[in-house]
Order: C-alpha cells, then sequence, then structure tokens
C-alpha cells in the first residue's frame, strides 16, 4: 500500500519533506495530520521540524541544503 511504501521510505531517510499538494481551503483540501502522525512514530521532533518547515523554506527561497540527511529512525 502507499502507507507502507511511505514508512519504508521514511526509514530508510528517502523522505526530506513532508508538505501537501492542495489548491484551496475548500477543494482538495489539506490532510496532512495522519501523514505527520506517522512520521512522528518513526522520526524525532528535529527531524519532522526540519521537513515541514526548515527544507520547504529552502525551495522558496530558491536554496539547496548541503547537510547530508541523517536517519533518525525510532524503529
Amino acid at each position: 500500500t502507499a502507507r507502507s511504501c511511505a514508512r519504508t521510505l521514511l526509514k530508510k531517510g528517502l523522505i526530506h519533506y513532508i508538505s501537501s499538494e492542495a489548491h484551496g481551503s475548500h477543494a482538495r483540501v489539506p490532510q496532512i495530520q495522519q501523514s505527520l502522525q506517522a512520521a512522528r512514530e518513526l522520526l524525532n521532533d528535529e527531524h519532522i521540524y526540519q521537513m515541514t518547515e526548515v527544507r520547504p523554506a529552502m525551495i522558496l527561497r530558491n536554496e539547496v541544503s548541503n547537510a547530508p540527511y541523517v536517519k533518525q529512525s525510532r524503529i
């Protein structure tokens, strides 16, 4: 399933961003809470912050992170 695949990718450190592709608050409403909860079961708070705040902001500023991704799986 997609959920199983996402968990595997998180565990292997292959997901670097958590975001939504929603286009508004009426059509295609973002449903990101389930994804965040699943990520919290596998990763620490700092990692979640990087994936939801820091790295997306870097995209908006057209910046590239040279920092290596360090897997922080709790499992």
